[in-house]
C-alpha cells in the first residue's frame, strides 16, 4: 500500500438570496394614489427530498437552483432534518455531530447501497446565514458524487437520480505506468487498478498536512475496509495480498465532508479484467 498525495482545492457555489427591488411611480393629476407595500425578499428556499440542485447548498455566492434530475446537477437531496440553536453551525462543531450521523444513515438508506460506493456519498447543509433568521433551521443531507479522476476529489456533475440504486455510477479502471500513474481503461480490457470509492473517516477528522501526517490514518483505514467490504475479504487478507491508493479530499472539508478518494491497485503491474467488487479475491493474482 502506497500513500500519495491528496486532492487540489476546489471552491464551491452555494446559498445567497438577493431581494429584488423595483420602484415606479405615476403622475397623478389630483390626489397620489395610497403608497404600495415596500417590496419583500423572496422566502428562503428550503430543499426537498428527492429535488436535485445544479450546486451545493451552504456557501455564499449563488442560490442553488432545483433542475430536473436527468439533466446536468451535483445535489440530489436525500434527508431534511431540523436544528436547534440560535445560530448556523460550522462544520465539525460537537452539536452538529447528530445532524451528521443522521446524514450518513439516510442518505445510504436513500442510496440502497453502501455510504461511499463508487464516489456516493453525502455533504450536510444548512442555511445560508443571511436566511438564518428568515426561514426554518433546517440541514439537508445531499447525495454528491466525487469524481473518479486520480488525485483530484472534485464533486461530478450527473445526470441521473440517485434514490434506491437507480443511477449507480459505472465502475471505473485504470492502467499503471512505469511511474505508477493511474491511467483510464476500459475495465474490461486487461487493467491494474479500479475506483472503488470515497469512504468517509470519522466525523471532524482532522485533514492531514502531508503525507507522513498522523491524520493520515483514518482515511488509510477507511479506504482499505471500503475495499475489503466490496472485494468480500477481511482487511487482513487485502493487505498481506494486494494494494490501494487514496487522495485526501482537502477541498471538500469546508463542506463537511471527510472523504478520500480510494482506488485498489496491483503494484506488481499484474493485470485483470472486470471488477474487484463481489469477487472474494478470485482470479485476482497477487500484487
Amino acid at each position: 500500500m502506497s500513500i500519495r498525495g491528496y486532492g487540489t482545492a476546489l471552491a464551491f457555489a452555494a446559498l445567497l438570496l438577493t431581494a429584488a427591488c423595483s420602484a415606479g411611480s405615476s403622475s397623478a393629476p389630483a390626489a397620489a394614489p395610497p403608497p404600495s407595500p415596500s417590496p419583500s425578499a423572496p422566502a428562503p428556499v428550503v430543499p426537498q427530498v428527492g429535488q436535485s440542485y445544479d450546486r451545493p447548498f451552504g456557501g455564499e455566492i449563488m442560490t442553488p437552483e432545483a433542475v430536473d434530475c436527468a439533466k446536468d446537477h451535483q445535489v440530489e437531496i436525500a434527508h431534511v432534518g431540523q436544528l436547534t440553536g440560535g445560530r448556523p453551525l460550522g462544520p465539525g462543531s460537537a452539536d452538529l455531530a447528530p445532524a451528521d450521523a443522521e446524514c450518513r444513515a439516510k442518505t445510504a438508506a436513500y442510496l440502497g447501497t453502501p455510504l461511499g460506493r463508487r464516489g456516493l456519498t453525502y455533504e450536510l447543509a444548512q442555511p445560508a446565514a443571511a436566511d438564518w433568521d428568515r426561514g426554518p433551521h433546517w440541514f439537508a443531507c445531499e447525495v454528491v458524487a466525487v469524481d473518479f479522476t486520480p488525485g483530484d476529489p472534485k464533486l461530478a456533475t450527473v445526470q441521473t437520480a440517485f434514490a434506491a440504486g437507480r443511477g449507480t455510477p459505472a465502475p471505473r479502471c485504470f492502467t499503471l505506468s512505469a511511474a505508477h500513474d493511474l491511467n483510464p481503461a476500459d475495465c474490461a480490457q486487461p487493467h491494474s487498478a479500479e475506483y472503488v470509492g470515497a469512504p468517509s473517516a470519522a466525523y471532524n477528522s482532522p485533514m492531514p498536512k502531508n503525507g507522513d501526517d498522523p491524520a493520515m490514518t483514518p482515511f488509510q483505514v477507511a479506504c482499505r475496509d471500503e475495499i475489503a467490504a466490496e472485494m468480500g475479504v477481511t482487511a487482513k487478507k487485502l493487505d498481506d495480498t494486494w494494494g490501494y491508493n487514496f487522495w485526501v479530499a482537502k477541498n471538500l472539508a469546508p463542506a463537511g465532508a471527510s472523504v478520500a478518494q480510494c482506488y485498489f491497485v496491483l503494484w506488481s503491474g499484474k493485470t485483470i479484467t472486470g471488477s474487484i467488487f463481489a469477487t472474494k479475491g478470485k482470479n485476482i493474482p497477487k500484487g
